[in-house]
């Protein structure tokens, strides 16, 4: 009897090692899938920076070094067909005396439908403003130096076709606007 009883405790105990070893290895594939993904995510806003076109880029330059602008947003209307993405860019010139950390905010203005008219308020704003993929970190810029940014709006498939008007703004580190805010217009096809 005693003999059966051990036996038992043993397949109990045996059950019990596959069953964590189970939970272990399907923790470490879950695991594995997220270190991926984040590393995905990573690598598409690198490639989001780079592909800032060389016309942007020079625009931007000449806008922030020739006219001494703050903030400036080149190239500020897209035609983009639903499902497609568009990249901006902003640069961003540090007037201060010191090295400043800015953020960017994007936020939906207004939204016009093919016939023009304001359907702002049939839409959710904080929906389409997460169209906008941009950096949120803040960005640090030397003095008298400037950096530029990508700001990649992805268009929905399900999107209305109509005009997006989006608004840039730049605040500093103490949280005031820094240069003037930029608006730009994605126009759904």
């Amino acid at each position: 009897m005693k003999k059966r009883h051990s036996n038992t405790n043993t397949r109990g105990a045996i059950g019990l090692s596959i069953e964590t070893l189970v939970i272990i290895i399907i923790s470490l594939v879950i695991l594995s899938a997220g270190i991926t993904l984040i590393y995905q995510f990573i690598g598409g806003a690198e490639d989001i920076k780079a592909q800032l076109d060389l016309k942007t880029q020079d625009e931007l330059e000449r806008l922030l070094v020739g006219q001494g602008k703050k903030v400036a947003l080149p190239l500020h209307v897209a035609t983009v067909p639903r499902g497609d993405s568009h990249i901006f860019g902003l640069g961003i010139l540090n007037t201060y005396d010191t090295t400043e950390n800015f953020h960017i905010n994007i936020r939906l203005n207004k939204v016009a439908d093919e016939t023009k008219a304001d359907v702002t308020s049939q839409v959710n704003p904080l929906n389409i403003a997460g169209w906008a993929l941009y950096d949120t970190a803040p960005i640090a810029v030397e003095s008298n130096a400037h950096d530029k940014e990508a700001i990649l709006i992805q268009v929905p498939k399900d999107a209305l076709k109509g005009e997006y008007i989006f608004v840039a703004e730049v605040f500093d580190s103490k949280n005031n606007l820094y240069g003037n805010p930029q608006t730009f217009i994605v126009k759904v096809i």
